[in-house]
Order: structure tokens, then sequence, then C-alpha cells
């Protein structure tokens, strides 16, 4: 449609260039119509599009719309059209894609109507979307964008800053004066740069305005000639060579030279637009010969337009591979920072550990000097403690004390036969009581009198007397998380201990031990493969101790001292446990007072069990009879573990002595529990000690002690103990299952 208002001059003139824009030229339209100027025209030029935008523009009933529709031949065709059929006084050229604010018009007129110097008018841009929606700022192209503006405010020169960047965007950001085509000329036939060729040839014969307000909305999307340029190399090629015609027009007129420097030249073309000098001096030798100005690519020959674009390609190329070699070498730089970094984090890192090491070195020497200092301590507490112990003892054992003891008994009806006997023994000479201890041994023969007739009796009455007069009472003590046995194992010469031993303590109905292996001798190869067989069963509670001497006795001291279970369970490593053997004993164990300790006997010709009251204390001084085989491991602690000084058999029957000394008592074993135990038979030969002079030492260390108190020691053996809660430690408890017992019959 054509505006039927001919004579009628309007005041600006809006030229739309439309090319298949059938989405956006509705609202682009709109924009132009609703400016708050209404004086204007707007000529629309259809570059011949394929869809449906010249149909919506003829639709447009808005008397100031004029259309022409023409043969596709290139933007700056259709709006060189558009600015031959313009009359306005000013002219406004507008993309069919874009949108001019409401305000835009009316501003641009009114600033060039009161500053006649000034010939053309242009504002800063707002990016919008394909959908119209403003792009964030941190989309790239907004940051490209406002740091040119910035560019141009820190420079103040308009033409240089849009030659390094074209922040005005496209030819819709061009609002100019009509006798600015009689000037400088319409657009030449340019299609990547024609914005940027009208510009310059305007801003160096013209001052123009910059609005710093957002007047103009530029639609950002994939068919933007900006965006078409950079997707292949040929059109990169068009792109350079267009500049390069339009930078060597410019030059070859002496436009640019006034402008600025040469060294400022040279930087523009090299660095902002990678341009290729040979080409545009080329083009500058071109339009010398020729005589003629630059026009358009229509206007150069052939073979020089191919020289052209050849020369524009080699250039592009170059700098692609520049540009290839410079981020190759920017990866590398980076990767040489990285592993530098890592090897000073690896150097740190190694300064670390050493100062570390270094500090544990010297928290291990603070300890083991404090270990030092606590065991001369208690060296000296325990010398303290056993000289107050002999001067107790010698204040206890004096016939003062005791005929005290034994009237007070008396007084109160304490234990009267044993009161009646202890003043007998306070009265009587010492050979009369020697000989009233003959008399009693015969009594208690089995061929005796008294033992035949009143056997029944004199137990019946000891019994009831033993619980009435002397009856004791022992709550058992909950013992926490850790095993209640530890097994120390001497690995000697008696068996293999990988054989029917380690298979017994596999199949035990009791599975809460400990074990320790004793491996005297340097018998690494015995260490070795038991270490192995405790890996694969994956037992972390059991461990094995080594010692290059041939006598396990410090061994045992050692695996004493670092027990965790709460009775010691001394093996042998050719012994055989049935699989109720631990069970028993710990049954039997937990139902006795704290100072009891389970008996084995040496010797393997006496089958019948021995009744623990007959048990003659004296008598174990002469005669290695007994093995201390199960017993508590703070008792052991008490009397310090086996004398060191002395071979392993007699420190074992030392070790025995020393339990009875310090207060324990023994129980043997029943024969059917103790089956499959090796008998000691070091140092005993048939009953009798084969080394005179280890022998000698320990009746030396022990016979005057024990020969003295026999009766103490008798009494503690036939003292009567009620034990409560004697399950305590076996059974779950209320509220959490901590061990696991069985139920046995020991009878």
């Amino acid at each position: 449609m054509i505006s039927d208002n001919k004579n009628e001059r309007p005041l600006v003139s809006v030229v739309i260039p439309a090319y298949n824009h059938e989405r956006w030229i509705c609202e682009t339209l709109t924009s132009v119509l609703n400016q708050s100027l209404h004086d204007l025209e707007v000529i629309v030029i259809d570059d011949g599009s394929t869809d449906k935008t010249a149909a919506l523009v003829a639709a447009c009933d808005d008397s100031r719309v004029c259309l022409i529709v023409q043969e596709n031949r290139g933007t700056s065709a259709a709006i060189n059209r558009g600015l031959e059929l313009s009359r306005g006084k000013y002219i406004a050229i507008l993309n069919s894609d874009d949108l001019f604010c409401a305000e835009r018009l009316a501003h641009f007129t009114a600033c060039l109507e009161s500053h006649p110097e000034y010939m053309m008018a242009f504002s800063r841009v707002q990016l919008i979307d394909q959908d119209g929606q403003a792009l964030v700022a941190e989309e790239p192209e907004c940051q490209w964008l406002r740091q040119a503006e910035l560019d141009y405010q820190n420079g103040g020169d308009l033409l240089l800053s849009l030659l390094r960047d074209n922040f005005l965007c496209t030819s819709s950001n061009f609002f100019f004066r009509r006798r600015l085509l009689t000037e400088i000329g319409a657009f030449r036939d340019l299609r990547y740069v024609n914005d940027l060729d009208f510009l310059l040839r305007t801003l160096v014969k013209f001052k123009a305005y910059y609005c710093d307000r957002e007047l103009l909305a530029y639609r950002q999307h994939a068919g933007n000639t900006l965006k078409e340029r950079d997707q292949e190399l040929s059109k990169q090629v068009d792109f350079l060579l267009e500049v390069s015609l339009v930078l060597a027009a410019a030059l070859e007129e002496g436009r640019l030279v006034q402008q600025w420097d040469f060294p400022v030249l040279v930087k523009l073309l090299v660095d902002y637009y990678r341009l290729n000098l040979e080409a545009v001096l080329f083009a500058m030798l071109y339009f010398r010969r020729h005589n003629q100005g630059f026009r358009g690519l229509q206007g150069i020959a052939t073979p020089e337009l191919k020289v052209l674009l050849v020369s524009c390609r080699q250039s592009l190329e170059e700098q692609e591979r520049i540009l290839e070699q410079h981020q190759y070498i920017g990866t590398l730089q980076e990767a040489l920072t990285f592993h530098l970094e890592e090897i000073g984090t690896l150097q740190e890192l190694k300064t670390g550990l050493e100062l570390d090491n270094r500090n544990q070195v010297e928290q291990l020497w603070q300890r083991d000097q404090k270990i030092a200092r606590v065991e001369h301590l208690q060296r000296e507490t325990w010398l303290s403690r056993e000289s107050y112990r002999q001067q107790y003892e010698m204040v206890i054992n004096s016939k003062r004390f005791r005929l005290f003891e034994a009237l007070s008994g008396l007084l109160h009806g304490r234990q009267i036969g044993w009161q009646i006997r202890e003043l007998l023994r306070i009265v009587l000479p010492s050979a009369w009581r020697e000989r009233v201890r003959r008399w009693r041994l015969q009594i208690k023969s089995p061929g005796s009198a008294s033992r035949i007739f009143g056997k029944k009796f004199k137990k019946k009455i000891n019994s009831y007397a033993v619980r009435l007069f002397d009856s004791h009472s022992y709550r058992q003590q909950n013992y926490g998380e850790n095993p209640l046995l530890t097994l120390v194992v001497d690995c000697d010469a008696s068996g293999d201990p990988l054989t029917a031993l380690y298979t017994s303590l596999r199949e035990q109905t009791w599975s809460d031990f400990s074990v320790i292996f004793l491996v005297s001798g340097g018998n690494h190869e015995l260490a070795q493969k038991l270490t192995a067989e405790i890996d694969r069963d994956e037992r972390p509670d059991w461990r094995v101790l080594v010692t290059e001497l041939t006598s396990s006795v410090g061994l045992f001291n050692q695996a004493l001292a670092t027990a965790a279970g709460k009775y010691i369970v001394s093996l042998r490593s050719g012994d055989v446990l049935l699989p109720t053997f631990l069970e028993e004993s710990l049954l039997s164990l937990e139902a006795s007072p704290p100072h009891f300790f389970m008996l084995r006997e040496n010797r393997p010709e006496i089958s019948a069990e021995v009744i623990p009251e007959l048990m003659d204390p004296v008598a174990s001084l002469y005669e290695n009879r007994y093995r201390a085989l199960i017993f508590p491991r703070l008792a052991g602690l008490e009397v310090e573990g086996y004398d060191e000084t002395l071979s392993s058999g007699y420190a074992a029957w030392e070790f025995y002595l020393k339990l009875l000394r310090f207060g324990s008592v023994g129980r043997l074993l029943p024969v059917r529990v103790a089956r499959g135990l090796v008998c000691e038979l070091d140092p005993v030969v048939n009953g009798m000690v084969s080394d005179v002079s280890e022998k000698e030492r320990i009746l030396d260390l022990h016979r005057t002690y024990f020969v003295k108190h026999e009766r103490k020691l008798l009494r503690q053996i036939r003292q009567y103990w009620q034990v409560t809660q004697a399950l305590s430690n076996l059974l779950p408890g209320a509220d959490k299952v901590r061990k696991n017992a069985l139920w046995l019959d020991l009878t």
C-alpha cells in the first residue's frame, strides 16, 4: 500500500529493509507507529522475501506506511531504494527485526534541530533475544558491548572506538539529515560492513551526537549477519576483504591520516581487525591506478578481486595457526604451573612428615623416660610394702598377738576347735607339737579306727562348724568388656602347637578368650607359622612372643604383664584340651572367691582325685607335686611372676609356692576335665627334684615361712566361702547380651 497523502512532506522518514522476517515485522512496525513523534512516514522495502513478510505489511491500515516489493538484491540495495523514495527532513533506518523505543525519533529530532553542527545521531543499544526478552548482563554479547562502550567513555574518540568495536551494532541505529546523502552518497554494496563504511565516511567529515540512553533494541538470533560471518572461513574472508577495501578507500582519500598518526592506524588494522597489510596496500594501489573511488565490490575487476581474496584468506589462515600455537603454549604453561604447584605441595608435605617424625621420636623418648621413672618408683614402693608386710607378719606371728586372737575368738565363739588348738600350740613346747602332729596324721590314715567309724560324723560336724564359725562371703564383680581368659602357651619341645593344641582351641565351647604363644630358642620359623595361622583365622586377640633365650621364663612374665584376661591359663604346646575345658574351669573359678586358683597334678601315676582339704602346703615345699594351671592375673602380678633366675620347671614350682604364701588357695581340676594335659616332667624325676642346688635355693626362700605359718595356710584352705552373683560375667545382662555361656553339669 502507498500513502494517499503525497503532497505533505513528513518530518522524519523511517526506511525498513525487510527480508523473511514475518516473525518480527509486525512488532517492528508497531514500535515505529507508536512513536511519540507522529509526523513521519514508514517506507518498507521487501527485498524478495519468500515468507509472509510482505503480506503482513500490506495488511497494516496505517496511511503512513508505504510497502515496496522488489527482487532480492541485498541489504544495501534495499536501503538505497528506501532512501530514494524518502521525503522527510530527517531519515532513520530500522531493520525489520529491531525495535525503536517510543521517545527515539522525538529525542533525536529535537537534538538535531537545536544543534545544527550535528549531522547524525545514534544511541546506546539494548540487546534482546528472539523472543524480545532483554539479555542478562552475564551473557558474552552484553559483556562485549559494555566493554566497547567503556572504551569510548575512557578515550573520548568516537571514530577510533567505533573502528575498534562497533558498539552501535547496526544500521538501525542511524538517524541523520537528508543532506548527508548529498555530502557522502548512499550505502555501498557491502554485505557485512555497509554500516561501518557509512559511519566512517560520515564521521571523518561531520560531527555526530551520541545519546547515552538505550533507545534501540537490537535482536540477537541465528540470522544476524554478525553471527553469519563467524560460522565459516569463507564468510570471514569476505568480511576481511570488505574491511580492507573500506579502510583502503579511506586511507587513499587521506581522511583517516588526518585523524590519527600512522602507528595508531597500523595498530588498529593489525590488532583489532587482524588485517593483512598487503591486502590494504594492494587495494590502495588498485584505486590509485584506476583513478576511481571505491563504490563497492561490483566495481572491482574479477582478477584483482581474486588476488585480494587469496591475500585475505592467507592472512586469516596464518592468524588461525598462530592463535592455535598460542593456545597450545598457554596449555603447556598451565600444565607446567600445575606441576610446579604439585611439587611444592609435595615438598611441604615431606617437610611436615619429617617434622612429625621428629616430634614422635621426641615423644617416644619422653615416654620412655616417664616409664623408667614409674618403674623405679614402683620398685621402691614394692620394697617398702614388702618391708611393711614382713613387719606385719612378725607382729601377727608373735605369741602375744596369737594368744590375744585365740582368746578373742573363744570369747566370741569363732572357730572354737581351731582356737583351742592354737592355744595348745602356743602353750605346748615345740617337741610336743611335733608329736601331736604325727599323732594326728596317724589318725587320718586310711586304716585308722577313728577314720573308719567317725568319718561321716566328723565330716558333718566339721561342715556345720565351718559354716557356723568360719563362713565368709564374696560378691562377684563385673569384669567389663575384656576377655575373662588369656591362654599363655609355652611352645617347647613337648609337642607341635599347630596340630592337636591349636585344633582343640578352635573347638572350645567358650570362645571369648585370648592366646599368647611363647616361642623360645629363636625359633622364628615356628613363630612365622603361628602368625600365618592366626592371620588366616582372623583372630586379633591372639599373638606370638619370641625370644632368643632357651628359657621362656622371661616371656611368661612379659605375657603376664600385657595380658587382658581376668584369669591366666598356663599351657604347654603338647596339651590337648577337651572342648568344655575352658568353660568348666571358668564356671568353677567364677563360683569361687578371687584368691582361688586351679591346680593340676604333676604325677600321672596318681589317678584318684585328692580332696582339697587334705592338701598339705608344707608337703608342697618338698615335692613338686602340683602345677598352677589357671590363676587370677592380679595374683600372678602380685607375686611378680616367675623367678627369671631359675629354670623353667623350678620357676613354675617356685611360682606355685609364692601363690600359696601370698594367700591364694588352690583347687584341683577334676580328672575328666584335665585329661589330655601334659604332666610337668622337669624338675621332677619320679617325684624327686633332680637339681639339688635350685631345690635348696627354693627351700631357703620359703621353708621358714611355710613351717612357721602352716596352720595359717591350712586355715585358709579350710575356710568356707559363699559367693553371690557367680554368673554375672557369664550370663547376659538384663539389657545387653555380652557373653555366650553354656550350662553344664559339673557333678
